[in-house]
């Protein structure tokens, strides 16, 4: 299991859901510098945008984001990074697609593959750290893959497996929490996973179990509030539906929950 230096994390931006009776559903909301409230979903082949009408209130009229490459191979995880490009998780191709922001604020370019290799396997979850690497979570792969941001904004390294096996079980929520901890929801282990950020090295220790129980069934979503509550799509295993969300508590000391 390899795991590279990183700097410390913040609050995720996007949440991949596939739960509430959806076979597929990625949501990602654009970044404040975008000056915009859309809403973005991902569906089996394309993704729909719902423009914001007001706050929290969206058109009814979805458009279709510029596919005419056709880089789009099922669609699951969806995040902005900081310049507002759109990036989406290809869970049929093992690849990754980027809509380019546009010259006018909350406008995307058509989509281009960005990313390929790495160890991406069937890639569902995405997130960003602070420092710009691009993890995405392969479920059918049973691994985490990481992008290191290149020299210039916008460009990255080679992809490299993060973590692989272990605590792993179908990975594929991913989030940061404010201390720069990495979460990864496991699909068909009902549990949540735990890579531990240490600050003074750079580097996260070797995965482990951190939450269980409390309703989780298929995990698949996953994301932080501002008081560090982190909330759980349950999409549901086997024969039965998951059709919920699970919360667990942030506690009192720092980097803890509540059942």
């Amino acid at each position: 299991m390899h795991f590279p230096s990183s700097s410390r994390s913040s609050l995720p931006a996007s949440l991949g859901l596939a739960a509430l009776g959806l076979v597929s559903l990625g949501l990602a909301a654009a970044p404040a510098r975008a000056q915009t409230q859309d809403l973005f979903v991902s569906n089996s082949g394309t993704i729909s945008r719902f423009a914001g009408t007001g706050l929290g209130t969206f058109s009814t009229m979805a458009t279709t984001l510029s596919d005419p490459n056709g880089t789009l191979s099922g669609p699951r995880g969806l995040v902005f990074d900081t310049r507002g490009d759109l990036f989406a998780a290809n869970s049929g191709s093992s690849t990754i697609t980027e809509f380019a922001a546009g010259n006018t604020s909350g406008t995307l370019g058509a989509g281009t593959v960005a990313l390929t290799g790495g160890g991406l396997s069937g890639p569902r979850g995405l997130v960003f750290d602070t420092r710009g690497d691009l993890f995405a979570a392969n479920l059918p792969g049973n691994s985490i893959t990481e992008f290191a941001a290149g020299a210039t904004t916008g460009t990255f390294g080679a992809g490299t497996i993060f973590a692989t096996g272990g605590t792993l079980s179908s990975p594929e929520g991913l989030a940061f929490d404010a201390k720069g901890d990495l979460f990864a929801a496991n699909v068909t282990g009902n549990s949540i996973t735990e890579f531990a950020f240490n600050p003074a090295s750079g580097t996260f220790g070797a995965g482990t179990v951190a939450l269980t129980g409390g309703g989780l069934n298929g995990p698949a979503g996953l994301v932080f509030d501002a008081r560090g509550d982190l909330f759980a799509a349950n999409y549901g295993t086997g024969n039965t539906n998951g059709n919920s969300i699970t919360e667990f508590a942030a506690g009192a000391t720092t980097g803890t929950f509540g059942a």
